[in-house]
C-alpha cells in the first residue's frame, strides 16, 4: 500500500463493510503474521464466505435447528460411538496445534487447525445423518447424541475462536445457552458443558454470505 499511490485500505471503511471480526479474521487467516502480504477485497469475500458463512456459520444454523426442531432446545444424553470419538479426536487435535501455533504467533496456521476441525464436524453432518434418523422414532436417542456432540464441538469452537472473533465467540456462546464466562474455561471436559435438562436458543445467522465487492 502506498500513500502517493492512493491504494490504501482503511480499517475503518472494512470495519463497517464486514465487521471487525470478519475484517480480523480475514487478516490473521491470509497474512503471515510480522511478514509482507497482498490485500485483495475479493479475496476477503471469498474467504469470508468459505469460512465463516458456509463452515461455521451454515454449522452452527443447522445444528441448532435441529435441536429446536426435535428438541425444542433440551440437549439429550451423550452415547458415543467410534464417529463421535472421531470428532472429539479432531477438536482435541486442533485444540494442542492450535496453542502451539499461536505460542510461535502463527496464527494463520492456529486458524487453519480450527478449521480442519469445522471441517471434521461438517462431515460428521453428512455421515451421521440426523436429519435423516430423525424421521424413525426408534433412532431419536441417536439423533439427540449426535447433535450433543455437535453442539459440544460448536463450544469449543467458540472457545478457541476467541482471541481470534471476539464477538462471533460471545454470539455463539449466547446461543448454546451457556454464560459468556464459560469462554474461560479451556480445560472443560468435552462433554461437560451443559447440565441435566440445558437448552439451546433458536438459531440466529451468524455471519451472513456476501455476495459481490462494492464499487
Amino acid at each position: 500500500m502506498s500513500k502517493s499511490l492512493g491504494n490504501v485500505i482503511r480499517p475503518l471503511d472494512m470495519k463497517a463493510r464486514y465487521g471487525a471480526d470478519a475484517f480480523r479474521y480475514y487478516l490473521l487467516r491470509d497474512m503471515a503474521f510480522g511478514q509482507d502480504a497482498e490485500f485483495s477485497e475479493g479475496a476477503l469475500v471469498t474467504r469470508l464466505n468459505a469460512d465463516l458463512a458456509n463452515s461455521l456459520g451454515n454449522l452452527a444454523s443447522r445444528v441448532l435447528a435441529m435441536q429446536q426442531r426435535y428438541f425444542q432446545g433440551a440437549l439429550q444424553p451423550l452415547a458415543p460411538e467410534p464417529q463421535d470419538l472421531s470428532l472429539r479426536g479432531a477438536f482435541s487435535t486442533a485444540r494442542r496445534t492450535l496453542d502451539a501455533h499461536v505460542a510461535e504467533l502463527a496464527f494463520h496456521r492456529a486458524l487453519e487447525a480450527l478449521w480442519r476441525a469445522l471441517d471434521h464436524a461438517n462431515r460428521y453432518v453428512v455421515e451421521t445423518a440426523p436429519f435423516t434418523l430423525a424421521k424413525d422414532p426408534a433412532q431419536r436417542p441417536r439423533v439427540g447424541a449426535i447433535l450433543h456432540e455437535l453442539c459440544e464441538a460448536l463450544r469449543t469452537t467458540a472457545q478457541l475462536a476467541e482471541p481470534f472473533l471476539p464477538e462471533t465467540a460471545r454470539r455463539l456462546t449466547a446461543l448454546l445457552g451457556l454464560p459468556a464466562a464459560r469462554l474461560a474455561e479451556l480445560d472443560l471436559p468435552w462433554g461437560e458443558a451443559f447440565p441435566s435438562g440445558h437448552r439451546t436458543a433458536p438459531p440466529e445467522p451468524l455471519f451472513p454470505r456476501v455476495e459481490v465487492v462494492p464499487e
